[in-house]
């Protein structure tokens, strides 16, 4: 089975690995395997669960030396420890190990002089198609030499335990700038993903 190299951000052993599949394909998937419906229009509406929206409060960026004094800090962006972030990765892709995974690589920006390569991997068909949409698909060509500049994990069915990870609650959107590593956990509103690569590359 191919794996495209997913290994070496510690996910290990998945059942399957499907990688920039057609939105026909994922849209099929998701009605398999989630709580969604296909619409009249052709639309896939999919039932987030708690979050219907973007979590202000449990959005962070990781305060890490080199990037703290480049940052403007505030309600908008908080502070979180590296060390922190590291125990909620190890557990992110602990958990989507032996699992199904998700892959879309893909770019933010349409000129190749200033774009920004991003490899998504995702729990869930419904946002890899979420991401499908929101990033610049490439070419066959592209696809075959693609070499991500950063990495969106996705795990909505990972809770986390607030006291033991430093979380406001059981989700976390966490931005890793020296590491260039995006995690949304615990959150299945796909928006956080949107905003998270956006603000990791603008």
């Amino acid at each position: 089975m191919q794996t495209y190299g997913i290994e070496k951000y510690g996910i290990v052993n998945p059942k399957k690995v499907d990688r920039n599949h057609s939105p026909a394909v994922l849209t099929e998937e998701a009605l398999k395997t989630e709580p969604c419906k296909l619409m009249d229009t052709g639309a896939l509406l999919v039932e987030t669960g708690a979050y219907t929206g973007r979590s202000p409060k449990d959005r962070f960026i990781v305060d890490e030396a080199g990037v703290s004094e480049k940052i403007g800090w505030g309600s908008e962006n908080k502070k979180f420890p590296l060390d922190k972030f590291e125990l909620i990765y190890k557990k992110a892709v602990e958990y989507l190990s032996g699992k199904n995974v998700y892959l879309f690589d893909g770019f933010a920006g349409a000129d190749p002089k200033y774009r920004v390569s991003v490899r998504v991997i995702n729990e869930l068909a419904s946002e890899n198609l979420f991401m499908h949409n929101m990033l610049i698909r490439p070419t066959d060509a592209e696809l075959k030499n693609f070499k991500e500049d950063y990495i969106l994990i996705a795990a909505p069915g990972l809770k986390l335990d607030p006291k033991e990870c430093g979380t406001n609650s059981e989700a976390a959107i966490l931005l890793c700038l020296s590491k260039k590593v995006i995690l949304v956990v615990g959150s299945q509103y796909a928006g956080e993903m949107k905003k998270s690569d956006r603000k990791s590359v603008v």
